[in-house]
Formats: C-alpha cells, sequence, structure tokens
C-alpha cells in the first residue's frame, strides 16, 4: 500500500521553481521568478496610486470643497445664550440657516423695480441676470470638480513617482556596490521596473496635464466664484463697481438704470465665454524631444564630428 501523498513543502517548492544556483552558487531567481517579482512590483505600484488618489479625493468630499449642488441652505454655526464652550450645542439654538445662496441672489434680483422714472431696468433684463447667475454657478461647480480630479492623480502621480524612485535608488546602491554581475538578479529586475514604473509615472502626469489643467481648472473656479459673490453684493445694494478692460479708473453701475444694467450683462458675458468653454491641455513635446535624442545616440550628427573632420 502506498503511502498518502505528504504536503509539499513551500520552502522546497521556492527552491525547485524560483531559484537556480548559478556558476558561483549564488541562488538567482528564475524566469518565474522574474514574472512574479515584475507583477508585485506592478501590482504594489497600482494599489499605491489608487490608494494615493482615493485618499485625496475622499478629503475634498469630505471638506466640502467644491459646492456639491446648484442650491442648498448654508448653516452657520452661532454663539448662544448657555452654550458658549459647549461642542455639542443644539442646532436650534446655535446653527442658523441662512437662505441658499442662488434663491437669496433671485430673491433680491425681483425686487429691482421695471417701472419708474429716468431710465428703469427691463424684465428681459432680470430674467438674463438670473440666468447669468444659474451659469456662474454651474461653472463653479464643474471647475472644481474637474481641479480636483487632476489634483487626486497629481497626488497620486507624485506619491507613486516618490516611493519608486526611493526603490530605484536603493536597487541602485546595491548595483553600485556589488557591480552589474556580482548583484543578484532580482535586485537588477525590482530595479529596472522600478525605474520603468517612475518613468510612466512622469510620462502619463506630463503627457495628461496634471499640473496644467489643475491650475486651468482652479483658476476658472476662482473667476466664477469671484463673479458670483460680486453679483451678490450688486444685487443686494443695487451698485456694482469694476474696471472695464483697458480703463484706467474703476466705474460706478446701478442696478436700477437700464444702461447700467446692460453693461453688467454684457461684462458676465465675456466672462462667461471662457468659463463655459474649458479647455483641456498636454504635454507631448517630451516625447520628440526623446526621440531626438535616441535618434542622435543612433546617427550622429555633424556637431558630434571630430574637429579634424573625421566622425568620432
Amino acid at each position: 500500500m502506498c503511502d498518502a501523498a505528504k504536503p509539499r513543502n513551500p520552502v522546497d517548492w521556492i527552491k525547485k521553481n524560483l531559484l537556480v544556483i548559478n556558476k558561483e552558487g549564488k541562488r538567482n531567481p528564475t524566469y518565474l521568478a522574474h514574472v512574479l517579482l515584475i507583477i508585485i512590483v506592478l501590482g504594489g505600484s497600482s494599489a499605491l496610486y489608487g490608494f494615493a488618489y482615493l485618499r485625496t479625493w475622499t478629503l475634498v468630499k469630505d471638506s466640502k470643497v467644491c459646492p456639491d449642488s446648484m442650491d442648498k441652505p448654508v448653516h452657520v454655526a452661532t454663539t448662544g445664550s448657555g452654550h458658549q464652550g459647549n461642542q455639542k450645542a443644539q442646532p436650534d439654538s446655535n446653527v442658523k440657516e441662512f437662505p441658499p445662496v442662488i434663491t437669496s441672489i433671485e430673491s433680491n434680483i425681483e425686487t429691482i423695480e421695471v417701472a419708474g422714472r429716468g431710465n428703469p431696468v427691463l424684465a428681459s433684463q432680470k430674467e438674463r441676470l438670473k440666468e447669468q447667475v444659474y451659469q456662474l454657478q454651474l461653472a463653479r461647480i464643474r471647475s472644481c470638480y474637474i481641479s480636483m480630479f487632476f489634483l487626486a492623480h497629481r497626488n497620486a502621480t507624485l506619491t507613486l513617482g516618490t516611493a519608486t524612485g526611493i526603490v530605484a535608488l536603493a536597487s541602485l546602491a546595491f548595483l553600485s556596490k556589488e557591480g552589474w554581475k556580482g548583484s543578484n538578479n532580482a535586485i537588477i529586475n525590482i530595479g529596472v521596473t522600478s525605474g520603468l514604473v517612475l518613468f510612466g509615472a512622469w510620462t502619463y502626469g506630463q503627457l495628461y496635464g496634471q499640473e496644467v489643467n489643475f491650475t486651468a481648472h482652479n483658476d476658472n473656479y476662482i473667476i466664477a466664484t469671484r463673479l458670483l459673490n460680486k453679483v451678490a453684493s450688486a444685487v443686494a445694494t443695487r451698485n456694482i463697481v469694476f474696471a472695464e478692460d483697458g480703463a484706467s479708473e474703476a466705474s460706478r453701475l446701478s442696478l436700477g438704470n437700464s444702461a447700467d444694467m446692460a453693461v453688467l450683462l454684457q461684462r458676465l458675458d465675456r466672462e462667461l465665454v471662457q468659463l463655459e468653454a474649458p479647455e483641456f491641455g498636454g504635454d507631448s513635446s517630451f516625447v520628440r524631444g526623446a526621440a531626438e535624442r535616441v535618434n542622435s545616440f543612433i546617427q550622429p550628427t555633424t556637431e558630434d564630428a571630430d574637429p579634424n573632420g573625421e566622425e568620432s
């Protein structure tokens, strides 16, 4: 009777399938082990990238950096009697609910008179101002979320690049100490794969313009927010002060006057042209530059020739 099959020892299996002894008596990874090392490095890099991206995006959502809807009430904590120093104050006593921003602006626009002496505001102008307010809010939401999307990817790329750069430099330190032939092939594998991941992360960030797109859409968010706040103050005070393009001095407009309201609407239209046509950039020049450098090594130009007329 044959003995029952004994379970294989994992150490013996690793020695047999993943390690091979070279002529110098050193253990080096087999082809299967090299493949597993590459998979581990790439898998770990993907996991690190995903973690950094999700972490940044979670912080953005939790901190409420971007407006999460077109119109919501604003809750502001105030100091109520008998609740000083109490962090768990009752909502009814020390939290005041302000009207939604867009609703508040719309209500103030409605109070602008369309009849009276002089040059009263037209009803169509009031409707157009309401439309522009909603367009500004939409531009704020869109620009904020797009900029945060590129920010999350940029942070993930920087995190991955830093981690793989450290691993690649550590592998290079081992290689410089032991030499290319004296180093274990696993160290070479990890170093080369980490270096390729580092280059890939940098290429990805440049190609899709993470930094450029984040800055551009963040600027649009700031512009839209500034304009919306300016309109909110204008409809509340019935006056607005701004400088026309190329003007040396700022001018004051009265929102009770049809001509001044027309100037405000035209100014907002010019700003909305930029905000409602977002651009996305990327840089592929480094690809052409790298190709030219490789080509210069393969086919030296006349500038690389020897001064005596002979090619180097």
